[in-house]
């Protein structure tokens, strides 16, 4: 894991128990409002959605480490009530590295025929072939859900949407195969563990659904566990290389540390 993601965990956990002190010694606990703080992880893929037939066979598939941290706030609709809203915002990651077989998967490649034109323009073709796929992102993330509350209170199942503003991107591919060019000028080549970076192809946001759960097994520390599914592609409709429309689809789990209950 990157250094500054263990800082900003040690940071967070600091300020939980900062927090949590301050709210002990509280002689009045706020009934309509509950602060939390999360750590955890993302396991998942960004891919797409339906699985394209021409990918033959998965090889494997690495999920990576994939840590996010958490502050939310939830706020009953009324005192006593089980339903409430709950707001939080999060910086996470979202990777995973995938090696797969593909035939006549359509494509668009840069090609080296001295009959190409411009020397940067993708030609479209269908590849058969290996490929390494390595996706690793960076997003701040501001999740809003309904909250229903059970088992006093130990239960609580949330729903709802989030969006996510990208701060660091990654796409690379490397191929081993054949590229049948659409151009009969181009024809077949061969591409021998060739490198593409589609690193700057990322859209700057991503929007989805989020459902799960938190259970608190002590009175403040719980576990979570959520689903989320990204509802708009990763990629523009600028990006021709691919031309499938890839989701981030993961799941996110860790441990939950209520600060004032």
């Amino acid at each position: 894991m990157n250094r500054r993601y263990f800082l900003l965990i040690a940071c967070f956990w600091s300020l939980c128990f900062i927090l949590s002190a301050q709210e002990s010694n509280a002689s009045v606990r706020p009934s309509l409002w509950e602060f939390s703080g999360r750590v955890g992880m993302h396991v998942g893929a960004s891919t797409p959605v339906p699985v394209p037939k021409a990918m033959e066979h998965v090889y494997a598939w690495y999920p990576r480490l994939n840590p996010m941290v958490q502050l939310s706030a939830s706020r009953r609709l009324l005192a006593g009530s089980p339903w409430a809203v709950n707001v939080g915002i999060a910086v996470e990651k979202k990777g995973m590295e995938a090696t797969t077989r593909v035939k006549d998967m359509k494509v668009a490649i840069v090609s080296d025929s001295p009959y190409a034109g411009n020397p940067d323009e993708e030609y479209p073709g269908l590849f058969t072939g290996d490929n390494n796929t390595e996706i690793r992102l960076g997003y701040l993330t501001i999740p809003v859900q309904a909250e229903y509350n059970m088992l006093k209170d130990r239960l609580k199942l949330r729903g709802g949407l989030y969006t996510s503003l990208l701060l660091e991107s990654s796409f690379r591919v490397i191929i081993d195969g054949t590229m049948v060019y659409d151009d009969p000028k181009l024809g077949t080549a061969q591409m021998d563990l060739r490198e593409l970076n589609f690193s700057d192809k990322i859209k700057g946001a991503d929007f989805g659904v989020i459902i799960g759960a938190d259970y608190y097994f002590a009175r403040q520390i719980g576990a979570f566990a959520y689903v989320t599914f990204g509802l708009i592609p990763l990629t523009g409709t600028h990006f021709k290389a691919i031309p499938y429309r890839m989701y981030n689809v993961f799941a996110r789990i860790g441990f939950s540390y209520r600060l004032n209950y």
